[in-house]
């Protein structure tokens, strides 16, 4: 999986706590909700074949 922040994300954040000025600028995922698509493969090489995707929130 890779974040929202990466070149080729697989997963981006859709929810995040609303904090308090002081702490916009934390690096502190608590109470931030993602949602992911990672493709499925026969193998763990990056060229094998898809057969299907794992998705979740």
């Amino acid at each position: 999986m890779t974040l929202s922040l990466e070149k080729n994300p697989s997963a981006f954040m859709v929810a995040h706590a609303n904090l308090p000025h002081g702490l916009k600028n934390t690096s502190t995922l608590f109470n931030s909700v993602f949602v992911m698509d990672d493709p499925l493969q026969e193998a763990a090489e990056p060229t094998s074949k898809v057969i299907g995707h794992a998705r979740d929130i």
